[in-house]
């Protein structure tokens, strides 16, 4: 089992990202886990001229294949994104894990899982993918 890596994109700092996102990805990869994140494939969709439709018909099929989603909310603010994903893995009964910063309060999606966790820095938020990575390798 793998996870598609769901962020805010919109709106959202791109030095921020570039700290944050290889951050999750390293994660999950030093736990054996396969990930997938739109972000680090975001020069193609740009050169294929992508829309914003197609890109979310790619992380279905990706959610699809990788059999999770893995949320991170980082910020008050909403995604449309990730609100079509975690809506898709509910309607189809596809696993995910919420990872949501301590300081957001506007939100309910960490209660719709049955495994979420929460974090203040980037160190907290490594440390809790790699508890959900060896977690997942002790139930195999």
């Amino acid at each position: 089992m793998g996870y598609l890596i769901a962020y805010r994109h919109t709106g959202a700092d791109p030095a921020y990202l570039d700290q944050l996102l290889p951050l999750v990805r390293d994660a999950f990869s030093s736990g054996g886990v396969d990930t997938y994140c739109t972000y680090f494939d975001e020069a193609s969709f740009q050169q294929e001229h992508l829309t914003p439709e197609k890109i979310m018909e790619h992380a279905f099929t990706k959610i699809e294949e990788l059999g999770g989603l893995f949320v991170l909310l980082d910020g008050e603010e909403k995604s449309d994104g990730q609100i079509m994903e975690v809506g898709y893995c509910l309607a189809k009964d596809i696993p995910f894990i919420v990872a949501k910063r301590r300081s957001v309060a506007n939100t309910y999606i960490h209660r719709m899982t049955n495994r979420s966790f929460e974090y203040d820095s980037l160190d907290e938020l490594a440390s809790g993918i790699k508890t959900v990575c060896s977690e997942m390798s002790s139930t195999s």
